[in-house]
């Protein structure tokens, strides 16, 4: 690979040989790994991660060559293309008869469901909100014409024809007659039905925005630095620079003091301002934010809302776009180091958690 970089200092021959080339090529490989799908891009950044650290150039094919006295990339290819039991540990086969039935009872193929943990209030919320589910109560005449039974009313089957055999001892006054005939006329049962409807519907619309309301409450959060992660795993929000400008991702702890450390600018009930340690810049974007936005360091402060969830200092960001919320979480653009972006509410992520420096 010829370098492109003709005016940057070039590493000297047998670099990575040296305690400085190793302590800058382990660095490296903290951020990327030169295996998988994406291992030339990776490589990539191994590269540029060194010129960081160390501040000379080195070629890619001599930074596959010092992998390759290191470790064995074809068995970590093939590590990283295989897929293993969850409990086991063991390497899942796949069917050598690939007709419907085997792949259909084959055990290491399961049936695709959205995560419960990101998904399932969501669902809920929409099944509540819809009014499908409230039904018309069927008329007890409907269900009973046509029976022989002692309780049925064969009045469907001979009216018209024994109005006048009806003994008056038994027959119904008058005017109660006209209420039942009120009551079971399609026009009125159709009217409170729908307005059953309306009013059921109304009263959740309601208490989702109760809900809204109490969940973007005054949040109070003390000066203090903190780190924010997102998910089970220990992916925070970082604001680093690799020699092209800073920019924001969501990648494991760096270990580059005040990177992944974050000063909370109140500047409203329920909006803060992310500012981070290091670069003295904010987290935001640039022009008016849309679905896809991708957020990046600016100068001038940027105001996300802040939504409570359950938990301590676990807070969802969002901003107000087009009369609807996008929330910052990861970018829907995978490449590495993963980026920070804007998504609408059909794509949740997990809630940040906030936790303060003493």
């Amino acid at each position: 690979m010829s370098d492109d970089h003709e005016f940057e200092p070039q590493a000297p021959d047998g670099f990575l040989d040296t305690l400085e080339g190793e302590i800058a090529l382990f660095r490296s490989i903290e951020r990327a790994r030169p295996v998988g799908m994406h291992k030339h891009f990776h490589m990539l950044t191994l590269r540029r991660s060194i010129r960081n650290e160390s501040g000379f150039w080195v070629n890619v094919a001599d930074i596959r060559a010092k992998l390759a006295t290191l470790y064995d990339l074809d068995a970590l290819d093939d590590i990283d293309e295989q897929r293993f039991h969850p409990v086991t540990g063991h390497i899942l086969l796949w069917p050598t008869n690939w007709d419907a039935d085997t792949l259909y009872n084959y055990p290491a193929f399961n049936e695709f469901a959205l995560p419960q943990n990101q998904f399932g209030d969501l669902m809920s919320s929409r099944r509540a909100a819809s009014p499908g589910g409230e039904s018309e109560k069927p008329r007890k005449r409907n269900l009973n014409a046509g029976l022989t039974n002692d309780d049925s009313d064969l009045s469907d089957l001979t009216e018209g024809e024994d109005d006048g055999e009806t003994d008056g001892a038994t027959e119904p006054p008058d005017d109660a007659g006209d209420d039942d005939a009120e009551a079971d006329s399609p026009e009125v049962q159709g009217s409170q039905t729908r307005f059953q409807t309306k009013t059921t519907h109304q009263r959740r619309l309601q208490d989702q925005e109760q809900q809204q309301e109490e969940k973007t409450a005054m949040v109070q959060f003390p000066p203090v630095p903190c780190i924010i992660r997102q998910g089970q795993q220990e992916n925070l929000l970082t604001m680093q620079d690799e020699g092209m400008g800073p920019s924001i991702c969501i990648i494991p702890p760096a270990g580059v003091p005040g990177e992944q450390e974050w000063i909370i600018e109140q500047k409203s009930e329920d909006s803060i301002a992310l500012k981070n340690l290091k670069h003295n810049k904010y987290a935001g974007v640039t022009g008016e934010p849309t679905q896809n936005s991708q957020v990046i360091p600016v100068s001038d402060p940027f105001e996300f809302k802040v939504e409570a969830v359950d938990g301590q200092h676990r807070y969802k960001l969002y901003v107000e776009s087009g009369g609807e919320r996008v929330y910052a979480t990861f970018s829907m653009l995978r490449i590495y180091p993963p980026q920070c972006a804007l998504l609408p509410e059909a794509f949740p992520g997990e809630p940040w958690e906030f936790s303060f420096l003493d």
